[in-house]
């Protein structure tokens, strides 16, 4: 049988008074222009009064706003970012009635060639395809979409994707139809998410097929069949190793962590070019495909391979399914990286279970003040640190190695 989702309440933004549930994103890719029209319609639910409403935006030029409720046009009062945090508040006339608010907002962004975060454009240096992708951890979705840019704002995404005609995409979800959208071209409409953050939306758009390695992953634990691909340009000599090795993963994660994958389909992309290594969208992996040549060939280099698709792997669990802060997930799955490598790699295990490394106390505020930094200097990427991973990972082995593997293991699995 085929997976089908059981979609739990988003987190709200605040639990007192107005979560947000979902979000409807409409993007329309214009390469010609560099770049592209979107439209979010962000749906709330209140369950107090209310007379202000918060989204996220940053460099994005608003064309078009609405807010209704019951097919009542709401007045709004006043648009202001009162802070640095990229925060737009919508100031209403009167208080909000208990119940559901849609908020559409029409805007335009840019798709970089400079920047490799937001919308951004790169060329496949063997095969010469021009692709449009996205890269949005830790705080880039608001440059790219306007929506609720934090890990705990999980609501439900349904994507819409218009591109030129003869273009082809890929998002989070398995695609539900097409339809032509004129001489803008056509229209991709992907079915809904879970409850999920900003970051985890991704989306991959190319004027060719790729190419795909396919076989479908059995689940043990609930029946479900779920369909694995890994897509690739021309020039990609992994994917059949990596396929091997995604199985496997899938495996090893759904017996670790006693629970199903979640979603109906996984597809790993290599891309051409990535800020870093990797991405774990949900459902739709990103691996650097410049980055694992830079690597070179050898049994090394393969292995290096392998252990980034475990840790982003892990990722589907940890960070998108249970939602943690930006350090926490990072030394986990950097952690369970090398537990799941050293398996599927053939390796010893290069950390023995209750041998506790040297941890000094203030690991975990270092990784704090790491994100505060970035936070205050609007410098994401500066969380995208070798230090950071290097700290986080220390601290998790150090309690993980405490507890022992069987302890630690059994507090993920009551997460």
């Amino acid at each position: 049988r085929t997976r089908t989702l059981s979609l739990p309440p988003a987190a709200p933004m605040d639990p007192d008074l107005v979560s947000l549930t979902s979000v409807h994103l409409f993007v329309s890719l214009q390469p010609g222009t560099g770049s592209y029209t979107a439209t979010s319609t962000l749906q709330y639910q209140t369950i107090g009064p209310v007379d202000t409403l918060v989204f996220h935006a940053k460099g994005l030029k608003i064309q078009g706003l609405k807010a209704t409720q019951n097919k009542r046009q709401l007045v709004v009062a006043s648009r202001s970012e009162p802070n640095d945090s990229h925060e737009v508040w919508l100031k209403f006339a009167d208080y909000i009635d208990v119940g559901k608010v849609a908020v559409m907002v029409s805007y335009a962004g840019s798709i970089s060639d400079t920047n490799l975060y937001g919308v951004y454009q790169c060329t496949h240096t063997k095969s010469r395809d021009k692709v449009f992708m996205t890269h949005m951890e830790p705080g880039y979705a608001k440059e790219a979409f306007v929506c609720g840019d934090d890990f705990s704002i999980r609501p439900r995404w349904t994507v819409e994707l218009q591109v030129p005609s003869g273009m082809h995409a890929l998002a989070n979800m398995p695609l539900q139809t097409t339809k032509d959208g004129g001489k803008a071209g056509k229209i991709f409409i992907f079915h809904e998410t879970p409850p999920m953050p900003a970051y985890l939306l991704g989306f991959y758009v190319c004027p060719c097929e790729l190419q795909v390695a396919q076989q479908t992953y059995h689940s043990q634990l609930d029946g479900a069949d779920v369909p694995v691909r890994i897509l690739y340009h021309k020039g990609s000599t992994e994917a059949p190793q990596i396929l091997t090795a995604a199985l496997q993963g899938l495996q090893l994660f759904e017996d670790y962590f006693a629970t199903t994958y979640g979603l109906p389909k996984l597809d790993v992309v290599f891309t051409p070019r990535m800020m870093l290594g990797g991405m774990e969208n949900w459902g739709l992996i990103f691996l650097n495909d410049s980055d694992t040549k830079s690597q070179g060939k050898g049994k090394k280099a393969d292995e290096k391979l392998i252990d980034l698709l475990m840790h982003e792997i892990a990722h589907q669990w940890i960070g998108n399914m249970v939602g943690f802060p930006f350090w926490v997930k990072e030394g986990i799955c950097c952690f369970l990286e090398q537990r799941m490598g050293d398996i599927v790699n053939g390796r010893k295990s290069k950390a023995p279970p209750g041998k506790a490394s040297a941890v000094q106390s203030d690991v975990a505020q270092d990784c704090k003040d790491d994100a505060k930094k970035a936070s205050e200097t609007g410098n994401a990427g500066l969380m995208f640190s070798g230090l950071t991973y290097q700290r986080s990972q220390t601290f998790i082995e150090d309690h993980a190695n405490k507890l022992g593997d069987a302890r630690f293991r059994d507090w993920l699995r009551e997460i």
